[in-house]
């Protein structure tokens, strides 16, 4: 992807979420999204 001319500006937003599981990483991931989800009033 390319960078238009003029937009020297730029917005990014690290955000760390952490989820366990004993059975897989995929797993973990999909708890701590759900947690975060439920937390985020969204």
């Amino acid at each position: 992807m390319g960078k238009k001319k003029g937009t020297e500006s730029g917005v990014y937003r690290v955000t760390e979420i952490i989820g366990t599981s004993s059975v897989s990483w995929e797993d973990a991931a999909k708890n701590a999204v759900a947690r975060c989800a439920c937390s985020s009033g969204s």
